[in-house]
């Protein structure tokens, strides 16, 4: 499944965000891998920016700039 979620920095490269999952239950947290994160949209004076990714499981997502 693919996910979006907000996001409020102003990073414009996959490779400068971190994607933190943890399932359900908050028995395991781990981080998205890199080739999973799709696309990121930085936040303006307008609105908020996104990050789109791959999992294979709903949970609870935190982004995070490197």
């Amino acid at each position: 499944m693919f996910i979006q979620v907000a996001y409020k920095g102003n990073k414009t490269d996959l490779s400068q965000v971190n994607v933190v999952m943890a399932n359900w239950d908050l028995s395991t947290i781990e981080s998205v891998p890199a080739s999973d994160l799709l696309m990121v949209i930085p936040a303006s004076d307008e609105s908020d920016g996104f990050v789109i990714f791959k999992t294979t499981e709903p949970g609870y997502f935190i982004i995070a700039d490197k």
